[in-house]
């Protein structure tokens, strides 16, 4: 695989080379040298076409006045700062996210030596999934800072008016809101971007040059005629020419390649009139008609190519000059512009290209006008540059040959996460080619996988298969099939489908295909645990962090770490689990990955784990950063179980309020991104847990009446936190055998399988069961079970969160060990025991006041049922002497509906009358 630097388009990080003559214009670089002694953040050149932006930027830079450095090398000035600069010429492939900020990066990298790391991040961006932009910049950000801490650093954006996406423009404003005093940035533009240029406007931290800046002043004009064009022109006439062209740069040198060339000048001059657009037609006319007639077919043939060389010139016009014809239009100052110091490759002005084409498309058939991109095309290809001969090929509607080298490309351009730049390519190709290629209905299939379009990868995915069965790579592209099949599988909750896919497709895919082999063990993987075959789980993980740390692919490798752990976290094992955590954190470190969002997980997980342990700061502080990481990475399902932990931790802290509010936001991540079982679940689970904290026993009891508690709920992981959590409603409900049948099968299956953490759980609320129905040796007896499963692995939170009644509980087990204390064994657990009670937080009498008053409702234990919202309004109207047609019309309900209301709360209240049902609700507070 090519390094990242390897597949880089150098000529992009130069800037252009000096001219042999310049028009010095020290009122401009007096402005530039100002931004720099006032460290602002951000340098804006914006004005139209042709109005010099670029001009003076690298001519700024490459000046020696004032001692000033040339791009590499220092300057010993006292006047100005040391500067280090890099250049990046942007163009529309630009666009794509993963393939912008693979050039910033570059560019950054160029700054000093000390920056090289950065091109490790290159590989962040060679995966499908494409980290936010944010993150990238970041580290780009922590990376510089760390080190170049004073040094004034500058990096040059040409062009950015091509890129149009919000998402990159957002990213800029984030780096410009982030960068450090000694790092500026200069941004040439035809348009204004979408920055915050009022606000640092208003901050003193912007250098403006606009059109009116950049036109040249009468003793511009004056020297540009006669230093550049070496015109003799009088000083009416120079008038009159700047008169005419506003000081437009473009439309003087026009104007002056027109007049170099003989002729009567006042007419000239009494003819040139207009605004710049009639300009432009005229003066491209005289400057074309000029030329040789063998001279304007080789700049109509070439202006098809965004950048060219001898070579390819030679090979678009089937001449033989290329390389001599650029360097004469160069110093005929024809609008050509070098893009390397060596002047092997270089481009046509903007404006100047975008005419000759323009003329390109009117003059040439298109017959003619396909025939000059095939042959740009067929170079590109026979020089490895597959992404230039696509899109010539597309322009020569030769769709079958962009099909074909747009195969060979598709999975290194999906594995740098350019997904915006396959779509478009293949938007432009038509359905029937595209349906054609099983390669290409994968990668559209895989693309949409991606932006999370289910339903329409599945259609590509139907379209690949049935195009593979007549293909020599039939049994290959079948099992990439079988692989993509899996992900939708598991997506869609079928895991028996999921197993089967995926095994098949292993079977058959190549060890080569490194990260197709990780997505499908992860799928696989996920598979196994989601099914309770903990033990393959492992195993799947195991192989596919080998395979991935043997082929370098950090990115697999990192996903295998981290899976392999939440399997030992479902076993039980937290120690095993907490070090597979650091053990990943610290090579996201080492590979310069740390600030990437899908690492939070490994932070949250890790958090997780410290709760448990009853390290509240620490384990807080672990999962903030995943929060944190996965609101800025638009990651919603790691988001949800950052906010669910979080949760459980205010609920530690009798912080009801901030718990209701993760647990909404959670719940609404749920909703949007309609989040399967696995998150639903979990989010349900904790919401029941919060309502036994603040004794909303109302509520959790209406959640119970709409879930099917039957013996046909399976017993699986995806379900388990739904029976505990239902085991805990009937517990409040006083429903003691109900819940003890549940606890005691979920208990068997979870041991059964290796799900030890759910095991301790299950054996806490059997023995607070037990305790609860009068059966208190029984209820030591599963206590003993849970401690002697929860000693070697440090479990703490998981008792201390069931409060008073297991604080009372364990006493009473802690005094039965110390009389039985006969080996090593027990003795342990005494200790242990003694831990958890020493642990448990003193009793106050705050904790009861942070209850919301609207959820203060007395234990269902007194309570044979507890009332439901709408027998509370029957309740209160009772209350208020109301009859029952009254209470009818006042809820607007039947007369039978309330009768039966009624007879529920009699029977709630244990009541035969509405007197004695209405002391017995006063008594309870129902009425307060």
């Amino acid at each position: 695989m090519p390094t990242p630097r390897a597949q880089l388009l150098t000529t992009k990080l130069y800037a252009p080379p000096p001219r042999p003559a310049l028009v010095t214009r020290p009122r401009l670089t007096d402005k530039l040298d100002a931004a720099l002694k006032l460290q602002h953040k951000l340098i804006l050149i914006s004005a139209p076409a042709g109005f010099g932006k670029t001009t003076i930027i690298s001519e700024w830079l490459q000046q020696e006045r004032g001692g000033r450095r040339v791009e590499g090398g220092a300057r010993p000035s006292t006047l100005l700062p040391p500067l280090s600069t890099s250049w990046l010429s942007l163009d529309a492939d630009d666009n794509d996210p993963a393939r912008f900020l693979t050039y910033f990066i570059a560019a950054m990298a160029k700054l000093d030596p000390g920056l090289e790391s950065l091109f490790d991040l290159i590989q962040l961006l060679q995966t499908p999934t494409l980290p936010p932009a944010e993150t990238i910049l970041l580290q780009i950000l922590n990376t510089f800072a760390e080190q170049i801490p004073t040094a004034q650093c500058l990096v040059v954006l040409d062009d950015f008016h091509v890129v149009e996406r919000a998402e990159l423009h957002n990213a800029l404003a984030f780096f410009l809101q982030h960068a450090p005093p000694n790092l500026l940035l200069a941004i040439t533009t035809r348009t204004d971007p979408a920055l915050p240029l009022a606000r640092l406007r208003a901050r003193g931290q912007l250098t403006e040059l606009r059109a009116s800046d950049l036109r040249f002043t009468s003793a511009e004009v004056a020297a540009f005629l006669k230093q550049l064009m070496n015109l003799q022109l009088t000083a009416q006439q120079i008038k009159q020419l700047e008169s005419r062209t506003e000081g437009w740069i473009a439309g003087l040198q026009l104007a002056a390649l027109s007049m170099q060339n003989g002729g009567d000048i006042e007419n000239f001059l009494r003819a040139f009139t207009g605004s710049h657009h009639y300009i432009v037609d005229y003066l491209v006319e005289e400057v074309l008609q000029n030329q040789s007639v063998e001279r304007q077919h080789f700049l109509l043939q070439t202006s098809i190519l965004e950048r060219m060389n001898g070579a390819l010139c030679d090979a678009v016009t089937g001449g033989s000059n290329g390389q001599a014809t650029l360097e004469q239009l160069e110093r005929a100052n024809l609008f050509v512009t070098p893009l390397d110091a060596a002047r092997n490759w270089y481009r046509y002005h903007h404006l100047f290209s975008e005419l000759l084409r323009h003329r390109f498309q009117a003059q040439f058939k298109p017959a003619e006008q396909f025939l000059y991109h095939t042959r740009a095309s067929d170079w590109f290809e026979q020089n490895g540059l597959e992404r230039e001969a696509i899109q010539h090929a597309l322009l020569a509607q030769d769709y079958v040959h962009a099909a074909t080298l747009l195969e060979r490309i598709t999975d290194t351009i999906l594995n740098q996460g350019e997904t915006a730049t396959l779509q478009g390519w293949m938007d432009a190709l038509p359905e029937t080619v595209l349906r054609a290629s099983p390669r290409l209905c994968l990668a559209r299939a895989n693309a949409h996988v991606i932006v999370g379009e289910i339903d329409s990868a599945e259609t590509w995915i139907r379209a690949a298969e049935s195009s593979a069965q007549s293909s020599p790579e039939r049994v290959l592209l079948l099992s990439k099939v079988d692989a993509l099949r899996a992900g939708l599988a598991l997506y869609r909750n079928d895991l028996p489908r999921t197993i089967e896919l995926a095994q098949r497709a292993l079977k058959t895919l190549p060890i080569e295909e490194v990260r197709l082999r990780g997505a499908v063990m992860f799928y696989l993987g996920l598979a196994y645990g989601f099914s309770d075959h903990i033990a393959e789980a492992y195993a799947t993980f195991t192989a596919s962090a080998r395979e991935a740390f043997q082929a370098s692919d950090w990115h697999t490798a990192l996903i295998a770490l981290q899976n392999q752990a939440w399997v030992l976290f479902l076993q039980g094992k937290l120690r095993q689990a907490a070090q597979m955590y650091n053990q990943a954190l610290t090579l996201a470190v080492e590979r310069g990955v740390a600030q990437v969002p899908a690492v939070g997980g490994f932070h949250w997980e890790l958090g997780r784990v410290l709760y448990e342990w009853n390290d509240l700061a620490e384990a807080e502080r672990k999962i903030e950063i995943g929060i944190e990481n996965s609101t800025r990475g638009n990651l919603p399902r790691m988001l949800l179980f950052s906010c669910v932990n979080m949760a459980r931790l205010r609920l530690a802290q009798k912080n009801f309020a901030a718990a209701d509010e993760l647990l909404t936001r959670a719940q609404s991540l749920v909703e949007k991104y309609n989040l399967s079982l696995r998150y639903a679940g979990t989010v349900t689970a904790e919401r029941v847990r919060y309502w036994m904290a603040i004794h909303d026993y109302a509520s959790a009891n209406a959640w119970l009446q709409t879930m099917n508690t039957g013996d046909d709920m399976p017993r699986d992981y995806l379900h388990e936190v739904l029976h505990l959590a239902i085991a805990r409603v009937l517990l409040a409900q006083n429903e003691t055998a109900s819940a003890l049948d549940r606890l005691e099968l979920l208990k068997q299956t979870a041991l059964e399988v290796g799900r030890n953490g759910t095991a301790i759980e299950g054996l806490i609320l059997q023995a607070l069961a037990f305790q609860q129905q009068g059966a208190p040796n029984d209820a030591l007896r599963a206590l003993e079970h849970a401690l002697t499963l929860g000693e070697p692995e440090g479990y703490t939170r998981s008792f201390l969160d069931e409060g008073e009644a297991m604080q009372k509980l364990l006493a009473q087990l802690h005094a039965q060990l110390i009389h039985r204390v006969q080996s090593e064994e027990v003795a342990r657990r005494a200790a242990y025991c003694e831990r958890l009670l020493n642990s448990f937080p003193p009793a106050t009498s705050t904790a009861a006041s942070a209850i919301p008053q609207r959820a203060a409702r007395p234990f269902a234990a007194t309570l044979a049922e507890p009332l439901t919202e709408r027998e509370l309004q029957v309740l209160r109207l009772l209350a208020q002497g109301y009859t029952n047609q009254q209470i009818s019309n006042a809820l607007f309900i039947s007369i039978g509906t309330t009768k039966k209301h009624l007879n529920n709360i009699f029977g709630k209240l244990s009541a035969t009358s509405r007197t004695q049902a209405l002391l017995r609700a006063r008594e309870l507070g129902l009425l307060e």
